[in-house]
């Protein structure tokens, strides 16, 4: 079951920073690999703006699970912004661009929750984690704690009963995607069409997990794809991550 908030006009159709990228499951044990990746203007201020996770599932269904004010940070360079646990001091991955802005995701477990979960993004929240938006968990926000949703992105894990909150709602073959990426040529908003996602594995060539399972993912899925934090989202076998590619390959 999936809903919006009840005022529809909450939703903005256009932005200048949208949310790009989503690692919130990663292959083997969750650790500092999990990311949230913003993307926009470059050099963007983030002023006023915040990132939230709300369950959608068990006994926590429509309670906020984790907000990110980003009112300090802005768009690096390149108009990209990688948030992960300590992300700011340990970065666990191939070097991101220099124009790329990380800073620390700032989750209280230093992890996503992996089952049925919304991802938002914000402007002016007065709200904090732990907060309830829908008391009667029927899928209906019955407080808004904001005055805009910029953008968002959600998925179930297959449990009856569980309630997503975001406009754009993904969906694989079969369970919650592991993680999920905004199709680079569609910036749209709250859209389910702008995004692919799936379960990440690893593989001798990928000791890090970015790589997508074809066999568990969306329909949208690219052929070879994989995760790139801080780096341009992949779309085609032109634009393969560095770790995946010969040089001949890689795209600046």
């Amino acid at each position: 079951f999936t809903s919006l908030p009840a005022d529809a006009a909450a939703y903005a159709t256009t932005t200048v920073v949208w949310i790009n990228e989503v690692l919130a499951n990663p292959a083997g044990t969750d650790d500092s690999r999990e990311y949230m990746e913003l993307k926009g203007t470059a050099g963007a201020s983030l002023q006023n703006l915040a990132l939230l996770e709300i369950s959608g599932s068990g006994t926590n269904i429509g309670r906020i699970f984790w907000t990110r004010s980003l009112s300090a940070l802005n768009l690096g360079g390149n108009g990209l912004a990688l948030l992960g646990d300590n992300y700011a001091t340990l970065w666990p991955y191939w070097l991101a661009p220099a124009q790329t802005a990380v800073a620390d995701l700032l989750h209280p477990r230093g992890r996503f929750d992996n089952d049925t979960t919304s991802f938002l993004l914000v402007s002016n929240f007065t709200g904090a984690a732990g907060d309830d938006l829908d008391g009667d968990d029927d899928g209906v926000l019955d407080h808004e704690p904001w005055s805009q949703i910029l953008d968002s992105v959600g998925w179930l894990d297959g449990s009856a009963g569980d309630r997503v909150y975001a406009a754009a709602v993904l969906s694989q073959s079969s369970g919650a995607p592991d993680a999920a990426t905004r199709i680079p040529t569609n910036p749209q908003p709250n859209a389910a069409a702008a995004w692919y996602c799936g379960d990440t594995m690893t593989n001798a060539a990928d000791p890090e997990g970015i790589t997508y399972d074809p066999f568990r993912a969306s329909a949208l899925l690219p052929a070879r794809a994989a995760l790139t934090p801080g780096d341009t989202n992949y779309w085609s076998t032109a634009r393969q991550p560095p770790l995946l590619a010969p040089l001949a390959d890689q795209l600046l």
